[in-house]
């Protein structure tokens, strides 16, 4: 049931996400860089494809492992809230100082 072509065009989507935000980052503390130019314009598509890549997916997955819109979410949130209050934590940490 794998997709690799859609998980590579999600991987490139993402990949845009990451330039996009190095790029607010290098403009925020006063870089520039020749990549950072040319691929930010690429960065807000990035995150739309993304998402929409993502959420097909999802409901891929979902209709050919015939589970509970309730096991989907319970399964769902084990796998994303740890990483989010990991993140937050090392983001709350690097930015008292």
């Amino acid at each position: 049931m794998q997709l690799s072509n859609i998980q590579i065009l999600r991987g490139v989507a993402a990949l845009f996400v990451v330039i996009f935000h190095a790029g607010v980052s290098e403009r925020t503390f006063g870089f520039t860089s020749v990549v950072g130019e040319i691929y930010r314009p690429f960065g807000a598509s990035g995150v739309d494809c993304f998402f929409v890549i993502s959420g097909f997916i999802m409901i891929y997955v979902q209709q050919h492992k015939k589970r509970s819109a309730a096991k989907f979410l319970k399964k769902r949130l084990k796998r994303i809230v740890p990483l989010y209050w990991f993140h937050l934590t090392i983001y709350i940490l690097g930015s008292s100082h």
